[in-house]
């Protein structure tokens, strides 16, 4: 999250190159990785709590603070075309995403093989859609596009948490042989996944978000595997109360420092914002990420 920040701050760098080449799908991959297994019927209750909830309650909220008309934008936010609504929602199309993504894999099942199948036919009409422009650049309509194109990070997601004692065992291999990706993420040109943007080259995009991702995966678990930090559960439990707000959150601190802070410094602030905003969510409204009101006396 503090990645996706850091890129909307600082727009225009070689630094926003790099962290746009990975870290949607970085989002897409750790999702996979913590999705659990649950039959369709069950997956579509928790989905619908968890994730459509809260997608319509912040898109709606900023609609508000948009002052925009209100029936329109909510139509497009409905039908998941996030092009047409103001720019401070459209970080929320990850929400959509991965809600139709996390329901494709309930219905797949735990067949390791039809993930695979379904993830190469993902890739598949990802390319095609890319080979004969069928891709509008205005629009996509129930994020179907995006959905193929970020369905195989989830899939592997899933595979990576499945063979992570393995994969920890050679770790620092891993690590070294996703180093060049660093060059070629950069090289690769300008990516972005909410856009269907691979860059120059889709198979070079695929290799430098995996590599780089699990490079980060593996750097994290090997310095903060043991580590419990409230701020951070509590952040990564209102982690889409972050995503939602972390634009309008960044307008107006930007405005009352008159533009002068760097972006790292920004990017803290908002973090910070992020975590109050998230632990007065949790404690009084959990609701509204789908999750119980914890009462006095009640054991959960």
């Amino acid at each position: 999250m503090c990645l996706v920040v850091y890129a909307h701050i600082d727009t225009q760098s070689l630094m926003n190159r790099f962290i746009f080449s990975f870290h949607m799908a970085l989002f897409f991959m750790i999702s996979g990785f913590l999705n659990k297994r649950r039959d369709f019927k069950d997956e579509c209750k928790v989905v619908f709590r968890s994730l459509f909830i809260p997608y319509f309650i912040f898109s709606s909220l900023l609609i508000l603070l948009c002052s925009g008309p209100f029936v329109k934008y909510f139509f497009h936010i409905s039908i998941g075309s996030l092009e047409e609504v103001p720019l401070l929602i459209r970080p929320l199309w990850f929400v959509y995403s991965l809600a139709i993504i996390r329901l494709i894999s309930s219905l797949l099942g735990s067949s390791s093989l039809r993930s695979i199948i379904a993830a190469v036919v993902c890739i598949c009409a990802f390319i095609a859609l890319l080979r004969f422009n069928l891709i509008p650049e205005d629009t996509d309509l129930f994020q179907i596009n995006t959905t193929l194109m970020a369905f195989p990070f989830f899939i592997f997601g899933v595979f990576l948490k499945k063979y992570f004692k393995f994969i920890t065992k050679y770790k620092v291999y891993i690590m070294l042989l996703s180093l060049p990706f660093f060059y070629f993420a950069i090289k690769n040109g300008d990516v972005n996944m909410f856009r269907c943007a691979p860059g120059n080259n889709l198979v070079l995009f695929y290799l430098n978000a995996a590599f780089i991702s699990v490079f980060f995966i593996l750097l994290f678990e090997t310095f903060f595997n043991k580590m419990s930090n409230e701020v951070i559960k509590t952040t990564s439990m209102g982690l889409i109360i972050v995503l939602a707000s972390h634009l309008f959150i960044t307008e107006i601190i930007d405005k009352y420092t008159f533009h002068t802070l760097h972006p790292a410094i920004l990017t803290i602030l908002v973090m910070v914002v992020g975590f109050v905003l998230s632990w007065i969510t949790l404690r009084y409204f959990p609701f509204i990420l789908g999750k119980p009101l914890k009462l006095k006396g009640r054991k959960e």
